[in-house]
């Protein structure tokens, strides 16, 4: 084209100059081109080559760029491209010039450059063969910048294209712009459609069957998306993303199967096959995870390292990520809550913003939410709520969980502040309900039926002496709904219930559906028996409940004392003292609080004249109590009707007179 312009010039001497600068262009002696370039335009500022010297001087600008890669060129190359297509439109190297730019542009991903570059040229040369073609490159750009609708809608147009061959290609690049908008379930339909219709181009499509297996994974239909990875794979083995196919596989069944052996035998497979590649790095980073979760601690920083090393090989958006996750995993595995938790946190604020921040939020939410779990089962509850203090308070709304507000009222239960415990059991009520998904959050934060909610709502009521509202919960509980881990509390509930109503008998009756009876559940039933004057039964349940269960020694003194108040109901007879004086002689030097049973015994002993017996019985009674004033009172009457017993045995007429009344 240039050589043609020459044809229709006067040889002059601004066109023998010109032969020079374009014979440097021609022998690619670029940067003396360009030097000589701007000598010429100096000399010629008007010059009548000014379409020619703007496409040689774009094309060395590139060309520089190619070699250098600096980009400082590739952009001033890419602004005389876009100047010289507007200004010659008309010249035969503008079609070119803007295929070629839009094709620079999409190499190094600046689509909204590329999407104004192929717009022109859609626009200006209707009648291109290529046309059609570029509607596709044009489509694909408009994906990468979030505009899906354009895309979708230029993808539909395809289809009814005249071209059969661009109606194949554009509905199978539909499922695609489906699968980069990230509507996996509309991506797997248009997949499906365009297999329908075009059941021979099984084989032409790979990404489309990669991409339609991976929409599948994420929608969750694994067993689908485990034979569409089977058949990607048997279609084309040597395929780049082979090895993340064999990855994604292990990845399926680690999900859907229990079978150890298998999924781990994928992960091995992969690692083995693509060694030194981001996939088998994958692999490998998944089978070291585990290693982490089940070694011995001092096995950790060598499989860390292991980790790090492999992390390397992954070039991949995002490996960073994909590795913090499969460490954290593994910590959480092994019960390291806090530290699960706090590597997700440092690298949080190390990265700023990860690009998949929601799951940071809830996997950093589920390892607050475990530790303060961990610390109320172990009634640590001072260390739960120093926990909801540590964490930023944004972990605790970013991560989406309302489990946090249950727990928050199951610690102030436990601390026995009961208002506080009921106005968090109720926002959690509250927001349950709002739940469109109840299922799927209770299984994901762990939650326990909303009936076993009633139940601690209930029992806060009990505690607060609001009879009333615990049984209205309970009745709203719905006691066959209520998990059976919790069964027994909530017939406790109802026999203390029944006993605040004076029904002793419904009370007894809720008490025996208890499956592990408890100290409070055997008070309870005492009390109830007493009530009802069936004593032996009482007696009878304390000395089944000391033979049944292994009890500490607080558990076995307070049964004991319990028993010992019943035998004194049925008559404080030979029998009980006998009990009294062995129970007195077990726990004499305990610091456990029996000093009725001591003054009782005490006197006992004082009406058997045995004084010396009553007083050290007496002497172990806790100073400052009643107990301990009417023990003194009466160890002081005991001593002087002992010293007079014996003024008067010592006068003569005094012991005939005694003598003479009997």
């Amino acid at each position: 084209y240039f050589w043609r312009m020459f044809e229709f010039q006067t040889i002059d001497k601004e066109t023998e100059d010109m032969l020079l600068v374009k014979d440097l262009f021609s022998k690619n002696d670029l940067k003396n081109f360009l030097r000589t370039k701007n000598v010429f335009l100096k000399k010629y500022p008007k010059t009548k080559f000014s379409e020619m010297l703007m496409f040689m001087e774009a094309d060395a600008l590139y060309d520089l760029y190619r070699e250098d890669k600096n980009k400082a060129l590739l952009e001033q190359a890419l602004k005389i491209y876009d100047a010289v297509v507007t200004r010659f439109p008309d010249s035969p190297l503008t079609e070119r010039t803007l295929l070629f730019a839009a094709h620079v542009r999409m190499e190094k991903g600046e689509y909204l450059g590329a999407i104004r570059n192929l717009k022109t040229y859609i626009t200006r040369y209707d009648k291109s063969p290529l046309r059609d073609n570029m509607k596709i490159f044009l489509a694909h750009c408009l994906l990468r910048v979030k505009q899906n609708d354009e895309a979708l809608a230029m993808f539909e147009a395809l289809m009814k294209s005249t071209d059969a061959d661009m109606q194949r290609q554009a509905t199978f690049e539909l499922g695609d712009a489906y699968f980069e908008k990230k509507d996996y379930k509309r991506a797997t339909e248009y997949y499906n459609k365009a297999w329908a219709a075009y059941p021979n181009a099984k084989n032409e499509f790979p990404n489309a069957l990669f991409n339609k297996a991976e929409s599948e994974f994420v929608e969750e239909q694994y067993k689908e998306s485990l034979e569409s990875f089977k058949r990607f794979l048997s279609s084309f083995p040597q395929h780049p993303y082979a090895s993340y196919a064999w990855t994604r596989m292990g990845e399926i069944i680690e999900i859907s199967s229990t079978d150890e052996k298998l999924w781990r035998g994928y992960y091995n497979e992969s690692n083995y096959r693509f060694q030194n590649s981001s996939a088998g790095a994958v692999a490998k980073v998944h089978l070291l995870s585990y290693k982490l979760a089940e070694a011995e601690e001092r096995r950790l920083p060598i499989l860390l390292k292991d980790v790090a090393e492999e992390e390397k090989l992954i070039l991949l958006p995002q490996a960073n990520e994909f590795v913090i996750f499969n460490v954290s995993d593994a910590y959480f595995s092994r019960g390291a809550y806090k530290k699960a938790t706090d590597e997700l946190v440092a690298f949080f604020k190390k990265v700023r913003i990860p690009v998949h921040a929601d799951k940071f939020h809830a996997r950093i939410g589920r390892g607050i939410s475990f530790q303060i779990r961990e610390q109320i089962a172990k009634n640590n509850v001072d260390e739960a709520f120093r926990i909801f203090d540590n964490y930023d308070g944004l972990w605790f709304k970013k991560s989406e969980r309302i489990d946090f507000t249950y727990l928050k009222g199951l610690a102030l239960e436990k601390t026995m502040a009961y208002k506080a415990a009921l106005k968090e059991y109720t926002a959690f009520v509250d927001k349950f309900k709002l739940l469109a998904n109840q299922d799927d959050v209770t299984v994901i934060e762990k939650l326990p039926p909303i009936q076993d909610v009633y139940l601690r709502m209930a029992n806060s009521h009990f505690a607060l002496k609001e009879y009333t509202k615990a049984r209205e919960l309970m009745a709203k509980a719905d006691l066959t709904k209520i998990s059976e881990a919790n069964q027994d509390e909530a017939h406790l509930l109802l026999a203390r219930l029944a006993t605040e109503d004076d029904k002793n008998e419904g009370s007894l009756e809720h008490l025996s559906h208890i499956k592990k009876e408890s100290l409070e559940s055997l008070q309870l039933k005492t009390k109830n028996l007493v009530t009802l004057k069936r004593l032996k039964e009482a007696l009878q349940a304390n000395d089944t409940y000391l033979e049944k269960n292994k009890l500490d020694e607080a558990e076995k003194f307070s049964v004991l004392k319990r028993k010992l108040a019943v035998m004194e109901k049925i008559g404080a007879n030979e029998k009980y003292y006998t009990f009294s004086a062995r129970f007195f002689d077990e726990y004499k030097k305990t610091k456990y609080e029996f000093d009725e049973e001591k003054y009782k015994l005490g006197l006992h002993y004082s009406s058997l004249g045995k004084s010396k017996e009553a007083e050290d019985v007496w002497a172990t009674i806790n100073d400052g109590t009643m107990w301990k004033k009417l023990s003194t009172d009466n160890m002081s009457e005991t001593k002087w009707n002992s010293q007079y017993k014996k003024y008067i045995e010592r006068i003569p007429a005094m012991a005939e007179s005694k003598e003479d009344k009997q």
